[in-house]
């Protein structure tokens, strides 16, 4: 959640503060940041996530099956999907499809360095 969300939850909706744990796992001061690329200069488009929580398991699933195909008639035939995560076993790499652009990349060591290279 980001401190926009937090902020809605208990100024407007009145939820104690104490019931969250503020973590913002992807934001860094632009400062921070180790590349500041423009939006022209990036390419394609990322996804992060675990392979061991099963809900992110489904979510690659169903864009591969159902979102990717929508999406895919409306982009230029240069963009890719690229799916990175931990823990992904022979079944889930099994899911890369470089045919269709729908590539599962595995692990990545540096997130930030990973998702600043993406639109």
């Amino acid at each position: 959640m980001s401190d926009v969300e937090l902020n809605m939850l208990t100024k407007k909706f009145g939820i104690e503060e104490s019931k969250f744990l503020y973590s913002p796992l992807f934001y860094q001061q632009q400062s921070e940041q180790k590349e500041n690329k423009s939006f022209t200069e990036k390419k394609n488009i990322c996804s992060i996530g675990n392979f061991l929580h099963a809900p992110n398991v489904d979510s690659v699933h169903y864009m591969k099956e159902k979102i990717w195909p929508f999406i895919l008639d409306k982009v230029s035939e240069d963009v890719e999907l690229h799916i990175y995560g931990s823990n992904a076993s022979k079944i889930h790499m099994d899911l890369d499809d470089p045919s269709k652009r729908f590539r599962i990349k595995g692990y990545v060591e540096d997130q930030y360095h990973t998702l600043a290279q993406y639109r």
